[in-house]
């Protein structure tokens, strides 16, 4: 049930007494409200929690469930103005991984995961993300137990048996960014600015964060210089739970982590788990600005949280590290890929979503308020240039700081900056569902435009404000399409050109004449970003019936010798996926691409790139049943232990698509006994390539029973 308005939190004063033996606790909270209009009535959230005593201003109330998560509060007379609501509750500490719940390490730690709406289940309080209040919280607990919240310790008293922690307030958040984690934790910490920095693990593990709070520090400084504002708390705690669902959570001040998205050892863990680190700690580092300082008034905003989140991780990579764009290449596999199938599809959503009932709110965390959210802006600032996408973005931030924004004011601050087209264009993207085809035909120096919704096997004429980003033989630049159809009159006849260079626009591209992209993608004259999407495009008009899948193999003769990962990688799920929609045996699919990949398993792994193209080899190869790979693989699994993960991820694919019950079992007991994050997901990918049925039999067998 949606709140009423006429009532809104202040400030949340908290005292729990937590009995970590046998995991519940006791609570009492006073309230500070403002009740705007005379009434008699309160609602506030509450689920799974036992309320024993409710007081306004001293005075005994009454209340009754209405439905499973509200509470109703008769206030017998009517009240309007500040007051003060006093609560006085029980809870239990939970195992599902949501609201206050048992984490398991070396010792019980409790955490907490209150997104999106998992408060409740906590405390009793106004669950949405518009009811922003300061907080102030104090924890007794057992002596022997640390005490982490969002702000600093202000006073800890500790006797015989316990100690009680209390912690400064909060400035004004919603309720699901209020963290509590009870443990015994190994601690990693530095200073930023003035400011205290630390990694918390569990027991033993915090030197494996050296990397990340090193990471941490440079994305800190990148983003309050790009948004003139400084991280608004005293102190910031990454936080690595070994149970945890999500990849990671923002809460302001204590973000928590999988520990396979925080933990990093070099010589250890692969280039892979850097990036990914990289990437995650970046999107909630963001949040902390974008989703915390400024927080969406409703759900269906979510995309002003995660979209920026996903976009501007991408951006401090490009910015920070020294690689050639490979933060816009990384979020091509990670979100790209997914986003622009998901939304060519008719079950696709916009990426701004009426969500009308809270149990609707978790299916709105996808692809679409990611990935496209993300690759729309990142249209948008290329469009309008770093400067003016950044003074946009510094307006917004300034102007709704410790408050609530929507999609339209978003908007005004990019229409002020760009103009009409702009906000037309961000706009149609956010606003609607699906993107646009673009169709291209060259002919006598003209090129010819038209565009639809990209759609399966079905034509919906409709049009967007669509920035094109051309590259004609090196020159590059950029054009507004807003109509059904057009055409761009060239001064000389280009040996190539392009309508989507790097990738930027969310757009499928329709080349008719394929030489006026073949050479280019041949000779790469073009970035690998360039030559990906084009891939990718023709992938999906294939797909999507519209065109035939001759023309996608005509396409992919033009990337013999391909050497990018990240075109390799689509080319290869490509190939898979073909083999698995079209119902053609993989081997005859790849044994006839074979020598695309093939040069690349003798490299020598030195950095992402070279991971990843071996990787790639070896699953080709194996797919084949190559003698020299399998049996290189296995005899790397007989020394499983000696291996970085690096080495690990190229072979554990091979083990599982060859292995036997032996292998099998040695898998599942390497994985039963890891306590390395990234190596126990390493050995799930292979444990899921066994082919045999009584293997997967029994592994399903176990993934049901535990």
């Amino acid at each position: 049930m949606r709140l009423p308005k006429d009532v809104r939190p202040i400030k949340y004063y908290i005292k729990l007494d937590v009995d970590i033996n046998n995991l519940e606790y006791k609570g009492e909270e006073n309230i500070e409200i403002d009740i705007n209009r005379p009434t008699n009535k309160i609602y506030l959230h509450s689920k799974d929690i036992k309320i024993e005593l409710i007081k306004l201003d001293n005075k005994k109330v009454s209340f009754r469930n209405i439905d499973n998560e509200t509470i109703e509060i008769n206030l017998y007379n009517k009240y309007y103005g500040r007051k003060k609501l006093y609560i006085k509750f029980k809870g239990k500490v939970r195992n599902d991984l949501i609201g206050f719940y048992l984490s398991k390490g070396k010792d019980k730690i409790l955490t907490t995961q209150f997104e999106p709406t998992y408060a409740r289940y906590f405390i009793p309080c106004f669950d949405e993300p518009e009811f922003k209040a300061e907080f102030e919280l104090e924890v007794k607990v057992d002596k022997d137990y640390d005490v982490i919240s969002n702000t600093e310790i202000e006073n800890e008293e500790t006797n015989e048996d316990y100690k009680i922690v209390k912690f400064k307030k909060t400035p004004p958040m919603s309720t699901y960014l209020l963290y509590l984690g009870i443990g015994k934790f190994d601690y990693l910490e530095d200073k930023y600015e003035n400011k205290k920095i630390r990694i918390v693990t569990d027991i033993g593990k915090a030197r494996d964060g050296e990397n990340a709070l090193d990471w941490a520090k440079k994305v800190l400084k990148y983003y309050e210089n790009y948004s003139s504002i400084e991280y608004p708390l005293e102190k910031l705690d990454l936080i690595a739970i070994p149970d945890f669902a999500a990849g990671a959570m923002e809460n302001w001040g204590a973000i928590t982590f999988r520990e396979s998205a925080l933990l990093y050892k070099e010589d250890y863990y692969s280039y892979g788990q850097r990036l990914r680190i990289y990437d995650v700690i970046a999107h909630e580092l963001w949040h902390q600005w974008s989703g915390n300082l400024v927080t969406m008034k409703w759900w269906d905003d979510l995309w002003l949280n995660e979209s920026f989140a996903t976009y501007m991780a991408y951006k401090a990579m490009d910015e920070l590290l020294n690689e050639d764009n490979i933060g816009s290449t990384y979020m091509y596999v990670t979100d790209t890929y997914e986003a622009k199938f998901e939304d060519s599809t008719i079950y696709t959503h916009p990426i701004n979503v009426k969500v009308e009932k809270e149990e609707e709110i978790e299916s709105i965390f996808d692809s679409i308020s990611y990935g496209k959210g993300g690759n729309v802006l990142r249209m948008i600032d290329n469009y309008l240039g770093y400067d003016k996408f950044r003074v946009a973005i510094i307006n917004y931030l300034h102007k709704y700081k410790y408050s609530n924004a929507s999609s339209s004011d978003l908007f005004k601050e990019f229409e002020l900056i760009g103009g009409k087209y702009v906000r037309e264009m961000i706009e149609k993207f956010v606003n609607s569902p699906g993107y646009p085809i673009i169709n291209v035909h060259y002919n006598n120096l003209v090129i010819h435009l038209s565009q639809s919704r990209f759609l399966y096997n079905k034509k919906e004429n409709k049009k967007w404000t669509v920035p094109l980003f051309l590259d004609i033989e090196g020159e590059k630049m950029n054009i507004l399409f807003n109509k059904s159809k057009g055409k761009i009159i060239l001064k000389r006849d280009p040996r190539y050109f392009i309508i989507n260079r790097d990738a930027i626009g969310f757009y499928v591209s329709n080349y008719e004449n394929l030489e006026y992209i073949g050479n280019a993608i041949k000779e790469k004259k073009i970035s690998p970003l360039s030559r990906a999407v084009i891939l990718h495009d023709y992938y999906l008009l294939a797909l999507m019936n519209k065109i035939r899948l001759k023309k996608l193999f005509e396409l992919i003769e033009y990337y013999g010798n391909e050497d990018n990962w990240l075109v390799l990688s689509i080319l290869y799920n490509i190939l898979y996926d073909i083999s698995f929609y079209f119902n053609i045996e993989e081997k005859k699919i790849f044994e006839h691409y074979i020598d695309i990949f093939k040069n690349y398993h003798n490299i020598e792994i030195k950095d992402y790139n070279s991971l990843m193209l071996k990787r790639l080899a070896y699953k080709t190869l194996g797919f084949l049943n190559d003698y020299n790979i399998i049996k290189d693989s296995f005899n790397k699994f007989k020394e499983w232990e000696k291996l970085n993960n690096n080495d690990r991820q190229v072979i554990s694919d091979i083990i599982g698509l060859h292995g036997g019950t032996n292998e099998y079992i040695r898998m599942y007991n390497l994985y039963s006994k890891s306590q390395n994050p990234e190596e126990r997901i390493i050995l799930l990918r292979g444990l899921s390539n066994f082919r045999r049925t009584s293997i997967i039999v029994d592994l399903l067998d176990k993934a049901i029973d535990n």
